[in-house]
C-alpha cells in the first residue's frame, strides 16, 4: 500500500510539472513581446508635397502636408492603394493608415546607405 501511494505522488508531481511548463510557455507567448513591438495602425492625411525615390530599397519617401502630415514611406507591392492609384505624385491628396517603419536606402560609394527610417503607408486612397 505504501508503494502505490508513492507512485501516485510521483505521477501527480509529474503532471503538475508539465502543467506548470505549459502555463509558463503560454505566458511567454501571449504576454511577453517577441523581439518587436506590435503597434496599431495610425491615420494620416494631407497633400503630397515632395517625392524622393529610394533606389536601393525600391520605395518612395513622401512628405505629406497637414492636416495629419509627416514623412512616410510608400512601398510598392506592400502598400495597398485605393481609388485613383496616383501615388507617388506631388500635389495628390492622400488619406490612409501607416504602421511599421521602412528604410530609405540610396546608392553610395561602395553599396547603399540609409537616409532614414520612416513610417510605412499600409493603405491609402488618393485624389485625382
Amino acid at each position: 500500500m505504501h508503494f502505490f501511494h508513492k507512485k501516485y505522488l510521483i505521477r501527480t508531481a509529474w503532471a503538475a510539472s508539465i502543467l506548470l511548463v505549459f502555463a509558463l510557455m503560454a505566458l511567454i507567448v501571449f504576454v511577453v513581446p517577441m523581439g518587436r513591438t506590435v503597434r496599431a495602425s495610425s491615420p494620416f492625411g494631407g497633400m503630397v508635397t515632395s517625392v524622393f525615390y529610394c533606389s536601393c530599397s525600391n520605395n518612395f519617401r513622401l512628405t505629406v502636408s497637414p492636416p495629419v502630415g509627416g514623412t512616410f514611406m510608400y512601398v510598392p507591392g506592400a502598400t495597398i492603394v485605393y481609388e485613383y492609384h496616383r501615388i507617388p505624385v506631388a500635389g495628390v491628396w492622400l488619406l490612409g493608415l501607416y504602421g511599421s517603419y521602412a528604410q530609405c536606402r540610396v546608392p553610395a560609394l561602395k553599396g547603399c546607405m540609409t537616409l532614414g527610417s520612416h513610417p510605412m503607408i499600409e493603405m491609402t486612397g488618393t485624389s485625382m
